[in-house]
């Protein structure tokens, strides 16, 4: 091998080791979201309506009135209120 290629190879292999060093400085130091109650839930605001029907469905059979809506909110707290579903009006008549 040439000498120049064996340079960028060393160069290369230092530059990821300092790329990886970084993130894991950012993930775990820099942005600790697991230590601080109510600042990121697992399942966020936006995804927890995007995918709300499936536990909806095949869990809570409930897809028209969302019932579970408050134990949703208490367990993993994606947002203030329940406002990601459409709740249907039954009226009768």
């Amino acid at each position: 091998m040439y000498p120049y290629t064996l340079i960028m190879k060393k160069y290369s292999l230092f530059s990821l080791t300092v790329c990886y060093i970084v993130m894991f400085y950012i993930a775990f130091f820099f942005y600790p979201k697991w230590k601080q109650s109510r600042t990121e839930a697992t399942l966020s605001w936006d995804v927890s309506g995007y995918y709300m029907y499936l536990p909806a469905i095949f869990i809570y059979k409930d897809l028209r009135h969302c019932a579970f809506g408050d134990d949703i909110i208490q367990k993993y707290y994606p947002s203030p209120a329940f406002e990601q579903a459409y709740l249907h009006n039954l009226v009768t008549m």
